[in-house]
């Protein structure tokens, strides 16, 4: 690592600390990334400023230092939270160097970068848990695809911010978006999609199982599943039905469905909330599922299992926004809930009970802000 550039005392706590991935900092080193920047890059969560502290020593690169400055963050805790500010300081800086067309717009990318590397890491990681499909060479190289896409998007975007959230607050949701997608689809890349029902036998037969069920709850959960297996199939075009049974019965993350479809995210979730509100219509029409469907508490003893299948067959209640109008809303709705008024974005909490993937997307920017505010407090 000295013959990489890296300082004496960042070597050597970078090489005791096994949370580094040393053949991934000598890749950047080796691509002229500066020695403490690649450090930055790869830091775990909320450990940056430890690799910039003077007991790691200090590079005399000034490179370095121009490309580090300015990726510290203000504390997101929900009492620094401006909302009246419609633009705080950092942003402004941000975006004014973004836009620059003199050597601020040259290291600002770099800087932009290292911010979205450790997001999509950071992602990554809380992943490991679920995707054992993962191998650790495969983590770096999700990582940096996902915040160069991420990097791009913003660059395209960035006429769009309208600084009802922090710069960074906004930056983040596009590295994390490209992270969980990437990850659902890499651990879907050897698996076939599944279009016919998998999940409903199940719950059939989990009816007929049930022992002596009360006379109104067996009437109410047979008539109900008996209502929508025929609306499924009656009412529903057949690219409708096979959408909703591929997300909502047999669990295909939405981002892969669309990539096998050659289609958007918020084009499928569409055509699931189409069918959704004809399933509504055929239940309501018929009488049955109205007090689930309607939010009250349901007069008769649910089957268990049968309410989880109506509420992902029929999706939330109430008006709701589009996936394109969640992943636009995501950073001010996930700073007012750290202040506690998410409720001032109408239909969003709605849109998150209905799509997993947005909501997974809500969970890992809200994870995210919190880790920052604990590091920065």
């Amino acid at each position: 690592m000295h013959d990489a550039g890296f300082s004496a005392g960042l070597a050597e706590a970078l090489a005791h600390d096994t949370r580094y991935d040393v053949h991934a900092l000598l890749e950047l080193a080796d691509r002229g990334c500066p020695a403490e920047l690649a450090a930055r890059i790869l830091a775990p969560a909320g450990r940056e400023r430890a690799v910039l502290t003077p007991s790691l020593g200090r590079s005399t690169d000034p490179t370095a230092e121009a490309c580090s400055a300015g990726v510290d963050r203000a504390p997101m805790a929900p009492s620094n939270i401006s909302l009246a500010d419609s633009v705080d300081r950092d942003s402004r800086a941000w975006i004014a160097r973004l836009s620059a067309t003199s050597a601020e717009r040259d290291a600002a990318p770099a800087e932009l970068q290292a911010l979205l590397l450790r997001a999509a890491r950071f992602e990554i990681n809380r992943r490991r848990a679920t995707s054992p499909q993962l191998r650790r060479g495969d983590y770096h190289d999700l990582a940096v695809h996902s915040a160069e896409d991420a990097r791009i998007a913003i660059l395209r975007k960035l006429g769009e911010f309208r600084g009802e959230s922090r710069f960074t607050t906004w930056a983040y949701k596009f590295a994390l978006y490209e992270a969980a997608a990437k990850v659902r689809k890499h651990d879907w890349q050897r698996r076939e999609i599944p279009l016919t029902a998998e999940t409903w036998p199940l719950i059939v037969d989990e009816h007929q199982r049930t022992p002596r069920p009360r006379a109104e709850q067996s009437v109410e959960t047979t008539d109900t599943l008996a209502a929508l297996r025929e609306a499924i199939d009656g009412e529903l075009s057949p690219h409708q039905r096979e959408m909703l049974v591929a997300i909502a019965l047999n669990g295909v993350p939405i981002d892969v469905l669309a990539e096998r479809l050659n289609t958007t995210r918020g084009a499928l979730y569409k055509t699931l909330n189409d069918g959704r509100q004809k399933l509504k219509a055929a239940l309501t029409a018929r009488g049955l599922g109205n007090d689930r469907l309607q939010g009250r508490k349901p007069t008769a003893p649910a089957l268990p299992g049968a309410d989880l299948l109506l509420e992902s067959l029929t999706g939330p209640r109430g008006p709701e926004l589009s996936c394109d109008q969640s992943f636009e809303q995501l950073d001010r709705y996930v700073e007012l809930e750290l202040a506690g008024s998410d409720a001032a974005i109408r239909g969003m909490r709605a849109h998150l009970e209905g799509c997993s993937a947005c909501a997974e997307d809500r969970e890992s920017l809200h994870t995210l802000l919190v880790s920052d505010a604990g590091s920065d407090a």
